[in-house]
């Protein structure tokens, strides 16, 4: 434990609260908003639905004829994936044959696309699925050309089994990679690294020989269905252009494929499409579509989670505990998380690794309870069913908001420490670009970090609190009801909101130990 704590004592981000000048009239000002937003959609919850209307404001993204062109080309998918699929090779190997803890695998993996991820899901929705490298490989296998050809595919198109069509798959892959990442520290661990990414690409190819379309994605991908949720609040969108033409339509190509196109991979039906989860931005609908009726749009943030149509008890679930991890990374990386685990270690005797995961269960599960528990206590004094489920949804944009901040600690503090991995890949003491003597250091002072970290949390919070107004309208008539789920819904909200201007203020342990 000696070793831990002298880790984190030489290693941590020095944004304690304690040497920022104005820290009590910047926590003050974030809490003076928190009840400004809180009190604003209090006050119109006896409104007349002003707020549940959703926005149907769009711009066509491939209104300019030229890029539709681009992509409707067969080959679009493939172009769009081959460079993402050759740097993951790269990646690979430099984990399989470079020196354990100072190649460029784990640094890149876990330092810029891990990072780098959610802001991309936040600004574009699903755009990682879209040149995701695994299903690159997965069509290779499986349709063995650039382009896919239903007459040429090959596999057994097996049924996914019943029992698992959920995203219970991937909540289960989902908490083991939180536990191998924080617990088994293989954020610093090239060669580990590399075997879970090469084990990625098996599940993906395997799945794709085996199963009908893309069950992997749908069913059991942990990247695809935490970015599938988080894609709820994205500016970016796959929809219908017309509702007529949609209806008119007698060959509906869009599901069925066409001879140089596959239907949805994810089983979804592209005229139907009101929610960005499922859909992985393929655009074969787009290609298969000979109305040009589909097509990718900008529209306002959070749409999504504006209505309850599709509300699931398995992506409710999944909230949860994306919610839960994503607050668990924040608190291990304070000083009050080794003092926890040194003190289960002492009581228990056993080492680091057993007093985390001790903790790291006692966390999540009492959590999840805690969570449970409220909304049964709630449900008890509303009428109507599924009200939990579907207010589930309402922690998305905040528990995004603070995953976003929490990054971009990690972007602009440690993304300089990628620098001398890509100078020496392999860690051979090798010079490719004459940075040996290069030191890294911030893109961006203490200061404005933790005002980009502020105004993420702030953003996220809104609009938490819009969607469980807008939800609320659509759960109960009752004025009394929809008062009492908010203010119950409200609080903790604010106590999460809290907790994540708390984190900001506090000394981190970063990733970037040993790289």
């Amino acid at each position: 434990m000696k070793e831990t704590t002298q880790i984190y004592d030489n290693w941590c981000l020095p944004s304690s609260s304690e040497i920022i000048k104005y820290a009590g009239l910047e926590q003050g000002i974030l809490l003076l908003l928190f009840v400004l937003i809180g009190l604003v959609f209090a006050f119109r919850l006896k409104g007349k639905n002003s707020l549940s209307i959703v926005s149907s404001y769009r711009y066509n993204l491939l209104s300019n004829s030229y890029l539709l062109k681009i992509v409707k080309s067969k080959y679009f998918s493939f172009s769009i994936r081959f460079l993402p699929a050759l740097l993951f090779v790269f990646i690979l190997i430099t984990g399989f044959y470079g020196r354990k803890y100072t190649s460029l695998a784990a640094g890149f993996t876990w330092l810029f696309w891990w990072t780098l991820l959610i802001y991309f899901v936040a600004f574009a929705g699903k755009v990682f699925c879209a040149v995701c490298p695994w299903d690159f490989f997965a069509n290779l296998f499986q349709f063995g050309w650039f382009h896919k050809l239903k007459k040429s595919s090959s596999g057994l198109n097996l049924k996914w089994p019943k029992a698992l069509k959920n995203v219970y798959p991937a909540i289960f892959f989902f908490v083991v990679l939180t536990w191998l990442e924080l617990g088994f520290d293989i954020t610093r661990n090239s060669y580990f690294t590399a075997w879970l990414g090469l084990l990625m690409v098996v599940m993906a190819v395997l799945s794709a020989l085996i199963f009908e379309r893309r069950s992997f994605c749908r069913y059991a991908c942990l990247v695809g269905r935490v970015s599938g949720l988080y894609a709820q609040v994205s500016p970016v969108e796959l929809r219908k252009i017309n509702s007529q033409v949609c209806t008119a339509c007698k060959t509906k190509e869009c599901i069925t494929g066409t001879t140089a196109t596959t239907p949805c991979p994810t089983f979804e039906k592209p005229f139907k499409l009101e929610q960005n989860t499922y859909c992985t931005l393929c655009t074969e609908c787009i290609r298969s579509c000979d109305k040009d009726n589909l097509s990718l749009f900008l529209r306002p943030p959070g749409v999504d989670l504006e209505k309850i149509k599709t509300s699931r008890k398995d992506e409710s679930v999944l909230a949860y505990v994306m919610l839960i991890l994503t607050f668990f990374h924040g608190i291990t990386m304070t000083k009050y998380w080794f003092t926890w685990t040194a003190y289960i270690g002492n009581i228990a005797n056993v080492n680091y690794q057993w007093s985390f995961t001790i903790l790291m269960l006692i966390t999540l599960f009492g959590a999840y309870f805690l969570l449970k528990g409220f909304e049964l206590f709630i449900a008890r004094f509303v009428s109507g069913n599924n009200m939990g489920m579907n207010l589930a949804y309402v922690f998305i944009p905040i528990t995004l908001g603070y995953h976003l901040g929490h990054n971009s600690m990690h972007l602009f503090i440690e993304l300089s420490y990628l620098v001398p991995i890509i100078n020496d890949p392999f860690g051979f003491g090798w010079n490719l670009f004459g940075l040996a003597g290069y030191q890294p250091a911030p893109f961006i002072n203490p200061d404005m970090l933790r005002y980009i970290q502020l105004s993420v949390v702030l953003i996220g919070f809104y609009y938490s609190i819009k969607a469980l107004r807008q939800r609320l309208e659509q759960i109960s008539d009752a004025v009394k009801e929809r008062t009492m789920m908010f203010i119950g819904y409200y609080l903790i909200m604010l106590v999460l909101a809290v907790l994540a201007i708390w984190f900001v203020y506090q000394p981190m342990v970063m990733k970037s130990v040993s790289v």
